[in-house]
């Protein structure tokens, strides 16, 4: 089956032959193209150096947080050695408190209260 244009087509494609001989830019365009192509490169570029800056970062935050999960861990082991302190004196010398600065354990009398 052969379509025909219509006569709306067939005045559209009169206008628009297809021209044989190249048609020259004007100078004003072609450094318009040129400015916007470097201009292009340099965001190019741009995009290298972020890229890299935030692979620096991204590595940094790693350091960081690997460094935080490593500090917490060893905060909730000090925890454990405190509590596991608190335990021994406890059975040791039952309840009262400590002077660090005399060092000694001062009970509390609990028949008194």
């Amino acid at each position: 089956m052969k379509v025909s244009p219509s006569k709306e087509d067939e005045c559209i494609f009169s206008k628009r032959k297809v021209m044989k001989e190249n048609i020259k830019i004007t100078e004003e365009e072609q450094n318009t193209i040129r400015d916007l192509q470097i201009k292009f490169q340099k965001k190019l570029g741009e995009f290298g150096t972020l890229y890299v800056e935030k692979m620096g970062i991204d590595a940094a935050i790693k350091a960081v947080t690997d460094k935080e999960i490593t500090v917490q861990n060893e905060w909730k082991e000090l925890q454990k050695q405190e509590n596991s302190l608190i335990e021994s004196i406890l059975k040791k010398y039952g309840e009262g408190s400590l002077d660090l600065k005399e060092g000694v354990f001062i009970p509390i009398n609990l028949s008194a209260s």
